[in-house]
């Protein structure tokens, strides 16, 4: 009832992310991948929060992909990168945590 299109609150994501040591701290490796990234918000934090050197963005939607990119680039943020490309061509080989968002998948697909 309180969250909207699959938002969680920050706290709560800043939390598991601790809990489960997702940081790149805690992963050891620089580098995040974002499968699903709409309008870049888990690849905005997963830089600017968690420390990762670089997130990578694929997503679907052409409009989510460009939206994310003029965020990143009126922001200067050359280490954020997307993708308007199918998330199963993604080089995941070097990523520390790579983030599935599947808000939009059937239930039988999240089975």
């Amino acid at each position: 009832d309180e969250l909207a299109y699959g938002t969680t609150w920050l706290e709560s994501w800043r939390k598991l992310i601790s809990v489960c040591g997702l940081s790149a701290a805690g992963t050891n490796h620089p580098t995040m991948v974002v499968l699903g990234s709409s309008l870049g918000l888990q690849c905005f934090l997963g830089h600017l929060d968690l420390g990762y050197a670089s997130c990578e963005g694929y997503e679907l939607l052409e409009s989510q992909a460009s939206a994310s990119i003029k965020i990143a680039n009126d922001f200067c943020l050359q280490a954020v990168r997307f993708r308007c490309q199918d998330a199963l061509e993604a080089d995941i080989s070097s990523a520390g945590l790579v983030w599935l968002n599947t808000y939009a998948w059937s239930s039988k697909l999240k089975e």
